[in-house]
């Protein structure tokens, strides 16, 4: 398995590359940029899913929205997907993706992750909670944690499937994806994040974000509506 994604990985970064070399006159057009990156999107779809992103009512819908905001078009703010009257839309603020298991929240922003970083630019950098856990856990030495928080503190960051990670075990237990976000907002950070329905509680967006102030307390929770714009991705599980 390693050696398989030490492989994929290879193969990601040999194609970002070439990707760079090509199609430069497309950044100075608006329309191409989109068309340009709507392909580096599909392509990455398939490099990492090994299937093609499969166009309906509502993917169309769901890619829709991140690329549109990724794009800084206007027509992200009347997009059926955002939930305006929950938290006043912005560029200013990050994407908290919220919807049901296996609708392809992930997969969609790890393609984007990849055709933005083939572009040249790093629009975010993608984080597992439950690897953020495993990253903090392995820090032996007062070094490794600075080092820890300052790659989860550094430019802008996404961190997917977060409450369903475990409490950190590191000399004490720490809830440590509070606390990045807590540091994060504190610093003025733009942060993306990917979140499952509450159990029991499909469709409904309120009682999802209630699970945050559950999980990580009323103070992270009065922050999030000025961190985030609040998505909710449409579609049945394709697991």
């Amino acid at each position: 398995m390693k050696e398989n994604n030490v492989k994929i990985g290879n193969l990601i970064n040999h194609t970002i590359n070439t990707f760079k070399t090509l199609n430069e006159s497309v950044l100075e057009h608006p329309k191409l940029i989109k068309q340009e990156l709507w392909k580096r999107f599909k392509y990455f779809f398939k490099l990492s899913t090994n299937t093609n992103f499969e166009l309906n009512d509502d993917s169309r819908k769901n890619v829709s929205i991140v690329f549109q905001y990724f794009l800084r078009d206007e027509q992200f703010f009347s997009n059926p997907c955002l939930r305006p009257k929950l938290s006043v839309p912005s560029f200013k603020k990050g994407l908290l993706i919220i919807g049901g298991y296996g609708i392809g929240k992930t997969q969609i922003m790890l393609a984007m992750e990849q055709a933005l970083l083939s572009f040249g630019q790093r629009g975010f950098k993608f984080f597992s909670a439950n690897d953020v856990v495993q990253k903090y856990e392995s820090c032996s030495l007062p070094n490794d944690k600075a080092e820890f928080y300052r790659n989860m503190n550094a430019g802008i960051n996404l961190f997917d499937d977060i409450t369903a990670e475990r409490i950190a075990n590191n000399f004490g237990h720490t809830n440590i994806i509070r606390e990045i976000l807590e540091q994060r907002y504190a610093r003025g950070k733009i942060t993306h994040g990917i979140l499952n329905y509450k159990e029991g509680c499909k469709g409904d967006v309120v009682e999802t974000l209630n699970l945050l102030n559950e999980r990580y307390g009323n103070r992270v929770y009065d922050r999030l509506f000025e961190m985030f714009n609040f998505v909710e991705f449409a579609g049945k599980s394709r697991r």
